[in-house]
């Protein structure tokens, strides 16, 4: 049995944003990508005890869990919408995630009712928070920016339907300045980790770029070295077989009907050879004299650039020469 290499051009559209701290560190939030189910099961269990809690009729309380359960639906989007080999999330899957929180508040603040919670205790603001604090790893600040005012803004007309009239010892105005400052506290704590996580990993990779650059030239190097190695061989090899063909016309100084089938046949070979290297790649040249097998039928290995070149040389040259290899010969496919 051959072992198989693969690989795979990265699709861009599974590429996130430059300017996200899911782009500047993909790794990271590949392994811990649980942050918006986070946000949902807080949503979930303080928005139903707050429910329970504060409310005394079914009907009533009946409502506010559906609305509960709107808001949740509203960071499991988000969780959805980024998981990885999935396109990076734009305005509209950030924008359809706020505007469910924002229907589950609105649900919420229409069946508040006389008798429910106050405008402290109101639960719903923080629901449309934690939604803003769940894109804040997927979005740059310039788009998480945007859509947290809206959505601030869009809260504060919430809490003033909710509200007309104020609530307790707060008036309509206070009630907005209320209702507002938490998703406010959750733009700006969000926008604050934005910022914080690009910067410092923009500051990390700028510094490895010196000795990565050094690193990627000595890499370089010993690619072309190879390649020039094992064109200077088969120049060798062609080289060998006419060099001795021409040297004895030379001394005999005629050509015989057997000196024409010779000539015949190192031609046709000389042709093959030609035409074989004229449609093979790099790593064609690789496997030459190798116990590798390679598959490339749309020659994508002369588009791959001098550090994947490298990478594939190790590591096809790591499994060859391990000892414990159950088996010697390596195949090779690009896609």
């Amino acid at each position: 049995m051959s072992r198989a290499v693969k690989t795979m051009q990265p699709s861009s559209r599974t590429k996130p944003h430059a300017n996200s701290a899911q782009g500047v560190d993909p790794l990271s939030w590949f392994v811990g990508p649980l942050a918006p189910l986070t946000f949902a099961a807080v949503i979930l269990v303080l928005g139903t005890l707050l429910v329970l809690d504060g409310y005394h009729e079914a009907s009533v309380i009946a409502v506010q869990l559906v609305a509960v359960l709107l808001c949740t639906s509203a960071c499991v989007l988000t969780y959805i919408a980024t998981r990885p080999k999935r396109p990076p999330i734009g305005w509209a899957v950030s924008s359809l995630g706020l505007l469910i929180s924002l229907c589950g508040c609105l649900l919420s603040g229409l069946n508040n009712g006389p008798d429910g919670q106050s405008v402290e205790q109101w639960w719903a603001p923080g629901s449309v928070s934690l939604a803003v604090a769940s894109l804040a790893p997927y979005l740059p600040i310039s788009r998480l920016v945007p859509l947290g005012l809206a959505a601030t803004a869009a809260v504060g007309g919430i809490g003033l339907a909710t509200f007309p009239a104020g609530s307790g010892v707060w008036s309509a105005a206070g009630v907005v300045v209320i209702v507002v400052t938490t998703p406010l506290l959750g733009l700006a704590a969000s926008s604050v980790f934005v910022v914080i996580v690009v910067r410092t990993m923009r500051r990390l990779l700028s510094d490895q770029d010196g000795v990565g650059h050094q690193s990627s030239e000595r890499e370089r190097a010993g690619v072309d070295d190879a390649a020039q190695v094992k064109e200077r061989d088969a120049l060798a090899r062609l080289t060998a077989r006419v060099t001795p063909f021409l040297t004895g016309l030379a001394e005999t100084g005629s050509v015989t009907s057997t000196d024409r089938a010779v000539a015949g046949q190192l031609a046709r070979r000389l042709r093959d050879d030609l035409v074989a290297r004229a449609h093979s790649s790099w790593l064609d040249g690789l496997a030459d004299g190798r116990p590798i097998v390679v598959m490339d039928p749309q020659n994508r290995a002369d588009t791959m650039n001098a550090a994947q070149k490298s990478a594939l040389t190790g590591l096809i040259t790591a499994i060859l020469d391990t000892s414990n290899t159950a088996s010697k010969s390596v195949l090779v496919e690009l896609r």
